[in-house]
């Protein structure tokens, strides 16, 4: 009997912003989520993340897309692997692209992840813009697990 290496069993759970924000706010909404696999024993794993599935053309930061018909409200937001905004998780950019950098999964057991999350992540004292429509802002992200 040979035994193959790989990682199974990978569960999320959402990156859940504060429900309410109001427009203008300074306020920097951030969430916290996390990621578990369980990978083979002796096994190293790579955590990346795609840009998300309201990313489009050259644009490569992940966007909460809103409301109204052509979906055009979006509002940025970044994913760390540290609390404090400072790693983010590397892009995947194709499905046989292995990110540099990540979080490493090591084999053996169920491992978490937490995953942190921050609005306007991408620019400098971001704001939640006044001209922003009201409504729910969503994205899904897909995790991918390199070993």
């Amino acid at each position: 009997m040979t035994v193959i290496a790989g990682c199974s069993n990978l569960t999320a759970t959402s990156l859940a912003f504060p429900i309410t924000v109001a427009a203008g706010s300074s306020q920097i909404p951030t969430a916290t989520g996390s990621v578990t696999a369980t990978c083979s024993s002796g096994v190293t794993a790579l955590l990346g993340f795609n840009a998300g599935a309201n990313v489009s053309g050259t644009v490569t930061v992940p966007v909460l897309k809103g409301p109204g018909t052509t979906g055009s409200q979006t509002i940025a937001y970044g994913i760390y692997s540290d609390s404090a905004f400072g790693t983010p998780f590397p892009a995947v950019t194709a499905p046989t692209t292995t990110p540099a950098g990540g979080t490493t999964i090591t084999g053996g057991a169920a491992f978490p992840v937490t995953v942190y999350g921050q609005i306007g992540a991408t620019t400098a004292g971001a704001t939640v813009s006044p001209t922003i429509a009201a409504g729910a802002y969503t994205d899904t992200l897909t995790a991918t697990i390199y070993f």
